[in-house]
């Protein structure tokens, strides 16, 4: 951790792999995506150790599982963290301090673009408003909008597995975010190298 201003860092955890995306509660507790152990951690602060908070330490397909976590996002006001686990082409939520047993709220039906599908997303985004998770569908080139308790997305940006350069079309985001006000997505267009803004309507 580097405070503002500082000229040196401090130590706040020691991941055994390597992290890929990380989140921090208004307590200082630090959630860690290691995708080579397939699970999350938490580290309070000055610890020596991590917890587990989502994962087992192996790759597999039911709620206690994960494959390859690539990205969180953290819900403080219901206690909620989302993974976006990658290789089961899902997103799980968990209630932080009482499972461990995911719950899928996007995705989890094979990698493909039909409207239930997710392909290697890479990144999401959830309303503190409405809980609607916005999801950078890297594979299907697109963005896509999951209702909380929806069974199948919507897509509200590109067509999904249409790439291209337009205006109008993405190709293979791979970061989203949303505005304070909640009216404007800034989708990471990679392979574009770009940054794409919609409103929302």
């Amino acid at each position: 951790m580097w405070r503002n201003n500082s000229s040196s860092g401090v130590v706040v955890s020691k991941i055994i792999s390597r992290a890929i995306g990380l989140v921090v509660d208004s307590q200082g507790n630090v959630y860690v995506n290691d995708p080579d152990y397939h699970w999350v951690t938490k580290w309070v602060p000055n610890a020596a150790n991590g917890t587990v908070a989502a994962g087992t330490g192996t790759p597999g397909t039911n709620d206690q599982h994960l494959y390859y976590p690539y990205g969180l996002l953290f819900d403080e006001l219901h206690s909620y963290l989302y993974v976006v686990d990658l290789y089961n082409n899902r997103i799980q939520r968990y209630t932080i301090g009482i499972s461990t047993s995911g719950t899928t709220v996007a995705g989890g039906n094979g990698q493909e673009s039909s409207s239930n599908q997710l392909y290697y997303h890479q990144a999401a985004c959830v309303s503190k408003n409405t809980g609607d998770i916005y999801i950078a569908d890297a594979y299907n080139n697109c963005l896509q909008k999951w209702s909380v308790e929806s069974t199948s997305g919507v897509t509200i940006a590109d067509t999904a597995g249409v790439y291209g350069s337009v205006a109008t079309l993405l190709y293979g985001p791979a970061n989203v975010t949303l505005s304070l006000n909640e009216i404007i997505l800034d989708v990471g267009d990679l392979n574009n190298n770009r940054v794409q803004s919609f409103q929302l309507i």
